[in-house]
C-alpha cells in the first residue's frame, strides 16, 4: 500500500527540485502490479528507490561484462494492445541530468511472473554523462539500433517495434538521478505511435485500514491507482450515511494534483460519533468522480462500510450521603463529583475504551412551605398534623425524596386578622377606590377582601370630588427659517400645550400654540439642451460647454425662491481607428478596434463592406494578406457622426533568425540581453527557450513567448550569472508554419 511521505529532496542543479521519493517496494515496482497506460501520455512526479519486493528481471541483452543490465531503482509499465501498429514512445526527464534506463518486453506467452532477457525485444542502457538530447530516450522511427549497451553515451534511441492487437508489453523503467542520486520525474509519450493501448478496467472502492482514530479521519483503499488531480481536496467525492460532514480528502503521496495514488485519506469534522457508517462514492464538485490513470472513472454507486468504536462513556449516579463511600466497577469512590473514577474495558479490534463516573450526593433535602389562613381555619390540617398555632416552623414532616434520601419540610403558617382603616380621598371629576369608581362626594363603608379569600380591610371612605371646568385659547404664529417664542428659539414647526391648574388641581386653561417655521429653499429647475457642433440657446450660439443659472424670486412670507439651471452641451464626436499590430506580416491576426471621445457610440458601416460581414461590431478580427485601407462610420447617442480611416501596411515574411555569439548584461543599453534577431517584427513565436551552464543545469527556460531574452541572471531568485561560455537550445515558431532550431553557445561578459 501507498504510504505517506512528505520529503522532498533538494539538489545542487540550481532551479530543479527533485520528485517527491516514494519509500520502497512500492506496488508498481514489481512487474505484476505494472501501472497499466493508455491514451498518449503518462506523467509521474515521484522518483523510486531499490527493486520492489521481487527481482523481476535481473539481467537484460543490454548488460556488458562488468556491467549489468537489470532492474534497479525501477518503476514498471504495462501495455495492452488493442489495434495493431507501430509502437514508438520517448520518455522525457524534467531534469535533462537524470539517467533513464529501460528495457521493453513482450509477455504475450508468458506471465508477469517468469520474466527473462529472453523476453526483452527492445533495451536502452545509454549513458546520459555528457548530457545529449535533452535527457530523452525511446523509440523512434529513424533509429537502428535494437539495444544499446550499457554505459554507452550518446545512443538515446533505439527502433521502433512493430505489434498486434492482443500483445501485452512491460516497460521497466529505472531511475537514475545525477550522481547517482533521486530523479526528477518524467513524462513519456507515445505521440507517432499508429498502435493503440488501453485499459478496460476501472477503479472500485476495496476497504479501508482499520483504526482507532475512525472518528476524525479514515483510509480509503482504492482496486488501482487514480489521478490525484481527479480527487476532489474538499471531500465531496464521497458522501456519510446516516450523517456526518468530510471536510477534506487527500491522496496519499500525492503532491498537490501531481500523481498517482491508491489510497485517500478523508478528514471528518465535527468528530463522527460512535456507530457504524457507509461511505459513498460521488461525483464531486471538480466535475468527476475518481479517474484511473487511463481516466476510467469509478463506476457509481459503490460504497464501503465502517465503524466507529465507541471508546468513552459516562454514567451519571445520585446516591445518598449514607451510601459513602461507594462502590463502581470494582473501585471504591469517596466523595461525588465529577471523572470521580474511571475503568478501561479492552475491546477485541484493539481499541481500549474508557468509561467515567460521574457521582452526585444529596444530603438531607429540606424544604419550607409557606401558608396563609383565615382565623377560622384554625386548628390548621397539614400532612396529617393538627396545626393549633400560627407561625414559623409551625410544624415539621418527614418523607423520603424521589432519590430515596431524608427529606425534611418545615410550615411557616400565617392568620390574615381583618383592619379598620380611614380613607380620605379627593379628585378631578371622579375618584376610583378598590375597584369602584365615584364622580360625586359622598361617604361610604368598603370591604377589601385578600387574596387567601378573607376579609381583611374594613374601610371607611370620606369621598370629596371636584368639577371640571376647562377653556381652550390658540395663538397661531409663523416666520421664516425660525422663530423666537416666549423666549425659545424655535427652527422647525411645532405645537405647544400650556396648563393653568386651579386651587385644586382641577380647573384648567389650555392654551395652545401653533408654530409654523417657513423655510428658505430653492426650488431647483434644470434643462439641458445638446446638438452635434453647435447649441443655439435663446438667440446666442454656444460651440463649447456652458452651465447657465438664472435666479427668480417671489415671496410667500418672504421665503421662497426658485433657480433655473440650463446646461449647454455642443457635441465634438471624434472618432478613431487603431491597428494591432500596427505592422503586421503576412498571416498575423490582425485586431482591427475603435475608440472615441464618447463613451456611448454605434457603429454603422465597415469599408470595404466586403472584408467585413460584421458590421456592428467594435473590433474586426482577420488575418494579415496584403496592405490596403480601411475606414469605420460611427454614430454617437445624440446623432452625431464620424469617420475613421487606417492605411494597414502589410509586410511579407522573412522567416530568418539570426543568434548572437557574446552579450554584456552590463546595463548599457547595448547587447544587454541575449535574444534571437528578426527581420520582422512580428510573425514568429518563441516556443523554446533554455539555457544550459556547462554542468548541463537549466539557469533560464521560457516558452511560448514572441519576444524576451536572456538578461544573464538566474530565472529562480535572479541571482547574476558567472562570465562564461553558456549553451543554449532554441525553437522558433513562424507564422507560416516554418519551424526553426538553433542550439549553440553563448559568452556572457561582465
Amino acid at each position: 500500500m501507498w504510504r505517506i511521505l512528505s520529503l522532498f529532496l533538494l539538489v545542487s542543479f540550481a532551479l530543479q527540485v527533485h520528485a517527491q521519493s516514494l519509500p520502497p517496494n512500492q506496488p508498481e515496482q514489481d512487474a505484476c502490479h505494472a501501472l497499466v497506460l493508455c491514451g498518449n501520455s503518462f506523467h509521474t512526479p515521484y522518483t523510486y528507490q531499490g527493486n520492489g519486493v521481487v527481482n523481476d528481471l535481473p539481467n537484460t541483452p543490454c548488460g556488458v561484462p562488468g556491467l549489468m543490465a537489470g532492474e534497479d531503482n525501477v518503476m514498471w509499465l504495462k501495455l495492452n494492445i488493442s489495434t495493431a501498429g507501430t509502437l514508438i514512445f520517448n520518455i522525457s526527464p524534467l531534469n535533462p541530468a537524470d539517467d533513464y534506463d529501460w528495457a521493453l518486453l513482450n509477455i504475450s506467452n508468458t506471465n508477469c511472473s517468469n520474466l527473462g532477457s529472453q523476453h526483452v525485444v527492445r533495451c536502452n542502457f545509454n549513458q546520459n554523462q555528457p548530457i545529449t538530447a535533452g535527457g530523452n530516450t525511446g523509440l523512434t522511427m529513424t533509429a537502428t539500433e535494437t539495444g544499446v549497451a550499457a554505459g554507452t553515451p550518446g545512443h538515446n534511441f533505439c527502433k521502433y517495434l512493430d505489434v498486434q492487437a492482443g500483445q501485452t508489453y512491460l516497460l521497466m523503467i529505472n531511475n537514475f538521478g545525477v550522481g547517482g542520486g533521486p530523479t526528477s520525474g518524467f513524462t513519456i509519450s507515445f505521440n507517432g505511435s499508429t498502435a493503440t493501448f488501453n485499459n478496460d478496467g476501472a477503479p472500485q472502492l476495496a476497504g479501508y485500514e482499520a483504526s482507532c482514530n475512525t472518528k476524525n479521519s479514515l483510509l480509503v483503499n482504492l482496486s488501482e491507482p487514480v489521478a490525484c488531480s481527479s480527487i476532489a481536496t474538499n471531500g465531496t467525492d464521497f458522501s456519510l450515511s446516516p450523517g456526518g460532514n468530510i471536510v477534506s480528502a487527500a491522496g496519499v503521496n500525492c503532491s498537490g494534483s501531481q500523481g498517482y495514488t491508491d489510497q485517500i485519506l478523508l478528514s471528518f469534522s465535527p468528530a463522527l460519533t460512535p456507530g457504524t457508517y457507509t461511505l459513498q462514492a460521488q461525483s464531486g464538485t471538480d466535475g468527476n468522480t475518481l479517474l484511473d490513470l487511463c481516466e476510467n472513472p469509478l463506476v457509481l454507486p459503490d460504497a464501503l462500510t465502517f465503524m466507529v468504536p465507541a471508546l468513552e462513556s459516562t454514567t451519571s449516579l445520585t446516591i445518598c450521603g449514607n451510601q459513602l463511600p461507594y462502590t463502581w466497577n470494582g473501585q471504591t469512590v469517596t466523595q461525588g463529583g465529577n471523572h470521580v473514577a474511571q475503568v478501561t474495558f479492552p475491546a477485541q479490534s484493539g481499541c481500549d475504551s474508557v468509561a467515567y463516573l460521574n457521582l452526585t450526593v444529596v444530603d438531607t433535602i429540606k424544604y419550607t412551605q409557606p401558608v396563609t389562613i383565615c382565623p377560622e381555619q384554625l386548628p390548621y390540617s397539614w400532612n396529617g398534623i393538627s396545626v393549633m398555632n400560627a407561625g414559623p416552623q409551625a410544624a415539621t414532616y418527614y418523607s423520603l425524596s424521589a432519590s430515596g434520601c431524608d427529606s425534611l419540610t418545615t410550615l411557616n403558617l400565617t392568620v390574615q386578622y381583618p383592619v379598620s382603616q380611614q380613607y380620605d380621598l379627593e379628585g378631578c371629576g371622579s375618584v376610583t377606590f378598590n375597584g369602584h369608581t365615584y364622580t360625586v362626594s359622598q361617604q361610604r363603608q368598603d370591604t377589601i377582601i385578600s387574596s387567601f379569600g378573607c376579609d381583611s380591610i374594613f374601610a371607611a371612605l370620606d369621598i370629596v370630588v371636584h368639577a371640571l371646568d376647562t377653556t381652550t385659547i390658540t395663538v397661531d404664529t409663523a416666520a421664516c427659517d425660525e422663530l423666537w417664542y416666549k423666549g425659545v428659539l424655535y427652527t422647525e414647526s411645532t405645537v405647544l400645550r400650556d396648563t393653568l391648574f386651579n386651587q385644586y388641581g382641577c380647573d384648567s386653561i389650555y392654551e395652545v400654540s401653533n408654530i409654523s417655521i417657513y423655510p428658505n429653499f430653492y426650488e431647483p429647475y434644470s434643462y439641458t439642451y445638446a446638438a452635434c457642433d453647435s447649441v443655439i440657446f435663446e438667440g446666442i450660439t454656444y460651440v463649447e460647454d456652458q452651465v447657465l443659472v438664472d435666479t427668480f424670486q417671489h415671496s410667500v412670507l418672504g421665503c421662497d425662491s426658485a433657480i433655473r439651471t440650463v446646461y449647454i452641451h455642443p457635441e465634438h464626436f471624434e472618432l478613431e481607428l487603431i491597428a494591432s499590430p500596427e505592422e503586421p506580416v503576412e498571416g498575423v491576426h490582425v485586431i482591427l478596434s475603435t475608440r472615441a471621445n464618447v463613451p456611448d457610440y454605434d457603429l454603422t458601416a465597415w469599408l470595404p463592406a466586403s472584408s467585413f460581414p460584421q458590421q456592428y461590431n467594435r473590433e474586426q478580427h482577420f488575418l494579415a494578406a496584403e496592405s490596403m485601407e480601411f475606414a469605420v462610420v460611427a454614430k454617437s447617442a445624440l446623432g452625431c457622426i464620424d469617420t475613421a480611416a487606417l492605411f494597414l501596411k502589410v509586410d511579407s515574411l522573412v522567416p530568418v533568425a539570426i543568434m548572437p555569439n557574446a552579450f554584456s548584461p552590463n546595463g548599457d543599453g547595448l547587447n544587454d540581453v541575449f535574444e534571437p534577431r528578426f527581420v520582422n517584427k512580428n510573425g514568429f513565436e518563441i516556443n523554446v527557450f533554455r539555457i544550459f551552464n556547462r554542468y548541463g543545469q537549466v539557469v533560464f527556460s521560457r516558452s511560448g513567448i514572441e519576444n524576451g531574452g536572456w538578461d544573464g541572471s538566474h530565472q529562480n531568485g535572479g541571482k547574476a550569472a558567472d562570465e562564461g561560455v553558456y549553451y543554449y537550445y532554441i525553437e522558433i515558431q513562424f507564422v507560416n508554419g516554418e519551424r526553426q532550431f538553433f542550439k549553440g553557445d553563448v559568452t556572457l561578459l561582465r
